[in-house]
Parts: structure tokens; sequence; C-alpha cells
């Protein structure tokens, strides 16, 4: 995309969006290929034949490291990432759309330019028969992600959704892309059950985006939302145990401890809190280190509803993570401080759950070496280039700070908050400085979360240092490396 001597190249696989009656979330980096030019702002529209849709919101990440993007007379920082939300738009259908930017630039100049193609996948809730459409105040919407499930473990947890004491429930499962035998193993054993919805298997979207597809697809009738892995069991008390808390609570977001098990069911803790602490201490240690575990989480279908649709991030973020947040700003975080649920611990789990985190001591050496390396080749051996292209540099230096403070933008402009806490939010992730971060009033006996602050504080300073001395001049980017081929 050429604009006088500036251009902008986009990485060439954007996630595709999800179009729900909330709206739709989505996310992309660049890079803008010039020595000093920067972006300024974005407005972002989505176009689908003669339609279009303008984004409501936008946030701009910019100043990202690109080892792989940056030519020899770009800036090597000239990286950015744009997260944006769209409104609901009945004319756009599934299918590829176009993303149409008009870029405002540092020196006041502004350009449109197309930037990418995404593929729109549309979620409109189920249909129920009149029938089951309002049944009682306390109806609870499950929403399940599969794929490719352990068919028994499968079979387990669809067996303890049935024997809940607390019967008024849908489930809607989607599923992402299982193997064909094993999605008809899925149908065949929830057929005889009117309850249970299998969304039709369509191309894979990530546990992230799976989860907001079930949650999107839950009918209005149903007044809670429940989440559910593919493998775990839940005591049949679960659902009255968690309504009779979340009930009384507006925006409530009601969640509790876990047992961990055995695949064949041998329980190995009776507890989840073994090396994690439960207690956060702050909004601000909230967003360091979740303590809330989705396959427990029960909410009220409002907090649900503007929670999607989730967040477009850098990096890995979790959906019972951006869910918490929005429970935890509005005050409305509840815990039932006993197992409702058992947690099959497995080599095919996304997390563990009796990880042992590594000490802060061990934390702040293995961190300091990897200032001490990036020094040494970035700085004193003039390579940044290289030194940034280390695996995980860029995760810490950039994507995690980026992505939190994109959580941060659009957590504090819903409703329910408090301006004083949500500015103390936005200062805290500004610039993740160490006074900062040491005065936010998390729990900091969660070896995790100082592992977090402490990985967050000395990159943040790494990266304005160099900054800095890019900008001065006294480190500048080698020339990227040029593939040889014989002739």
């Amino acid at each position: 995309m050429i604009e006088r001597d500036i251009w902008i190249s986009v990485d060439g696989h954007v996630p595709p969006a999800l179009l729900t009656r909330q709206g739709a979330a989505l996310g992309l980096r660049g890079f803008v290929h010039h020595p000093t030019i920067r972006i300024v702002s974005l407005q972002l529209r989505l176009i689908q034949g003669g339609h279009s849709v303008e984004a409501r919101q936008v946030i701009l990440e910019d100043g990202l490291l690109g080892p792989n993007e940056a030519g020899i007379d770009d800036a090597f920082d000239g990286g950015f990432y744009v997260s944006a939300v769209f409104p609901p738009c009945e004319s756009l259908r599934d299918g590829p759309a176009w993303i149409d930017a008009t870029v405002t630039w540092d020196r006041g100049a502004a350009s449109c330019l197309r930037l990418a193609s995404v593929d729109l996948i549309r979620v409109d809730p189920i249909t129920e028969p009149d029938s089951a459409a309002a049944t009682s105040p306390t109806r609870i919407g499950i929403a399940m992600a599969t794929f490719n499930p352990d068919l028994a473990l499968f079979a387990r947890q669809i067996g303890s959704i049935r024997a809940q004491t607390h019967t008024d429930w849908i489930c809607v499962i989607s599923d992402d892309g299982s193997q064909p035998e094993i999605l008809h193993a899925i149908a065949a054993s929830i057929e005889d059950e009117p309850r249970f919805h299998l969304l039709p298997s369509g191309r894979n979207l990530g546990f992230y985006r799976n989860f907001e597809r079930a949650c999107a697809a839950l009918p209005p009738s149903c007044a809670f939302v429940a989440l559910s892995d593919q493998d775990d069991i839940w005591l049949p008390e679960r659902l009255a145990r968690q309504i009779a808390t979340a009930e009384a609570v507006p925006y409530c977001c009601c969640y509790s401890d876990m047992a961990i098990v055995q695949p064949q069911g041998t329980v190995v803790s009776p507890t989840y809190w073994v090396h994690r602490e439960a207690r956060w201490g702050s909004l601000g240690g909230l967003l360091l280190a979740n303590v809330v575990t989705g396959m427990t989480v029960l909410a009220r279908r409002e907090l649900i509803d503007e929670a999607l649709p989730f967040p477009a991030t850098p990096g890995l973020t979790y959906h019972d993570h951006w869910i918490a947040l929005v429970a935890g700003r509005r005050g409305s975080l509840r815990y039932v401080a006993e197992p409702l649920v058992r947690y099959v611990q497995h080599g095919g789990n996304h997390t563990g759950a009796l990880v042992r985190w590594p000490d802060s001591r061990d934390v702040l050496r293995q961190t300091l070496r990897r200032i001490g390396h990036f020094a040494k080749v970035g700085v004193i051996g003039r390579r940044p280039r290289r030194a940034a292209a280390g695996p995980g540099t860029l995760d810490w230096l950039d994507i995690e700070p980026a992505r939190l403070r994109i959580l941060v933008e659009r957590l504090t402009i819903l409703p329910g908050g408090k301006p004083a806490r949500d500015r103390a939010l936005r200062r805290l992730t500004r610039r993740f400085g160490l006074i900062r971060l040491l005065t936010c009033g998390a729990n900091w006996r969660d070896r995790y979360r100082r592992g977090v602050a402490i990985e967050l504080g000395l990159g943040g300073l790494l990266k304005r240092a160099l900054v800095r001395l890019l900008s001065m001049g006294h480190v500048r980017a080698e020339a990227p490396a040029v593939e040889r081929r014989p002739a």
C-alpha cells in the first residue's frame, strides 16, 4: 500500500471476526515503513459488497519492535497493533470483507488505505420452541467449547450436566473443527436430550473465540450463563449453589474452588489453591494474574452481554480473565470457597492446575540475564534486530504490555466503573513502572503475580532505554538478513 514515501505492511493472517448481537471485535498487526513518521490514529471500516460499518472503538498500540519487518531505512520500532470493536450490523453476512482505514500521521496528513481482508462469521442466538422460550427467571445457558475431546471424558462431563439438581438449563456446544468421527460421536451422545444444541463445525477459531461463539449463540431466554470445558466433572449441586449466590447480585460473576483429579477420577488435590493465592488484592492485581477459572464460572446474562465481543489482542488472552475483569471492575465478582467442579488434569489441558511457579528470585535472575544478553548483543554489539528476534523477547518487551493495555482501554469505556480506579489502571499499564506496580494494591503473596510484575517492570525499563538509544542514534538496527540462493 504505497502512499508517497510511506507504506504499511500488515500481517498476512488476520483472524476471522465473529458477528454477534453485541458487535464484532477485530485485531491486526502491521508495520509503518518510514524512518520517522508514525501513526497518530486510525479509523476502520468493514466493507462487504455495498455495505459498510465503521468501528465504534479503535485502540492503537504503536512503537512495537519489528525485527522481521523493519527495512534498512525504517524505524526499528515502527510496528503497531490495532484492536477495534464494530457495532452490530445486520447487513453484513458470512464471508470475506475488506478492512479500510483512514490513517492520520503525526505530521497532520491523512491517508485512506485498504489494509487487508478478513473472514466474517455470523453468530445468531439459537432458536427455541415457543414452549421453551421463557420458563423461569433462573434459566441457565451453558456455553461449552469442544475440540477433539477424549470421548470417555466428554461423556462423563455430559453426564454430570444431566445430573444437575437445577434442571432449568440449555447447553450450546460450539465445536471448533473436531475430526468428523469425533464430531459424529459428540452429536450421538446428546441426540436424546433436546436441551443440548450442537453448533455446526466451522473453521478453527481457537478456544478464546470458540467460547465467544458459544456465549453469543445462547438464546435470550437464559438469565445466567455457565461456562463448561469438554472433559471435567460438575458436582450435582454446582448450578444450584452458584445461582443462590448470583441471583441477588446485579452483573454477578460467581466462581468456585475445584478439586484436581486424574482422568480415572482419583483426587490429586481437594483444592486448586496449592501453588496460587485465591485473593488478588485489587483490580490491578487481577489484571496481572487471573484467579478465575472459566470452568467454574456462572455469570448473569447482562455481564456476559457487556463482555461481548471479546477484545482482540496480540498474544494469548483467556475468556475467563476478560469476564473476571469486567465483573471485578463492577465489584460483582463472588467466590464460593468450596469445590463445585472436578478439574481433570491431563496432558491435553490448555493450562495446568498444579504448576509450581518459579520463585521471584529465580524470575529476577532470569529476567536480568535476558536484559544482559539484549544489552550485549543489541546495544554493545549494535545488533538490536538479532537481540529482539530471540525466543520470547518480543513477548515480554512488547506483546504482553500491549495486550494488557488493550484490555484496560476496552474495560474502562464500559459502564459501571469508578473514574479514580479507571485512572489508576491506565497509569499502571501506561509504562508498567516499578513504583506503580508496587503500589497498585495487588496481593503480592502470589508468586506467579510477582513474577509477572518483575518481567513487566524490567521489560518496560529495557524497552524505554532501547527506544531512547535508537532515537539518539547511539544504536541503529543492522541490515535485515538476506536469504542466499544458488544462482
